[in-house]
C-alpha cells in the first residue's frame, strides 16, 4: 500500500512573486520566515490568507466558477486583515495574470468564452 506524504513542500516562487522566504541564520526549514519585498516579515496568519487566496484567484482564472465566488469572499475577508501595502502588491500580480490570461483568451477562440469570462471576472474583482 502506497501512502501520501501530506507535509506541505516548497514550490519554488516566479521572479516576479511578491515575498521571498529568508531563513534565519542555523534554523531549521520550519523556522523559515516569509519577508516582502521591503524585507519586513510578513505574520504568518496573512501570509495564510494570502494563500487561500492565491488559490482561488487562480483557480477561478482557469475557469472555475465556485472558485470566483471563493475569491470574492477571501479577498474582502483579506482586505481587512492584511497590510494594504501588501494586499496592493497581491493584487497588482493577479491584475498582471488576468491581463495575460484575457489576451491569450483573444488568440484562442475555443477557450475565449471562458477563459475571456474568468480574466474579466477577476479584473471587475479587483478594482478598488
Amino acid at each position: 500500500m502506497v501512502t501520501a506524504d501530506r507535509r506541505r513542500r516548497s514550490i519554488p516562487l516566479p521572479a516576479s512573486a511578491p515575498t521571498r522566504v529568508r531563513r534565519e541564520p542555523g534554523a531549521a526549514s520550519p523556522n523559515a520566515r516569509v519577508v516582502g519585498r521591503d524585507g519586513r516579515a510578513i505574520p504568518r496568519d496573512s501570509l495564510e490568507r494570502l494563500e487561500r487566496l492565491d488559490d482561488a484567484v487562480f483557480a477561478a482564472l482557469a475557469g472555475d466558477p465556485d472558485a470566483l465566488d471563493a475569491a470574492a469572499g477571501l479577498l474582502h475577508e483579506a482586505s481587512g486583515a492584511v497590510d494594504r501595502r501588501l494586499l496592493n502588491e497581491t493584487r497588482q500580480h493577479y491584475i498582471r495574470r488576468a491581463r495575460s490570461r484575457w489576451r491569450r483568451a483573444q488568440g484562442e477562440p475555443s477557450q475565449r468564452l471562458t477563459l475571456g469570462f474568468a480574466a474579466e471576472e477577476i479584473l471587475n474583482l479587483l478594482r478598488d
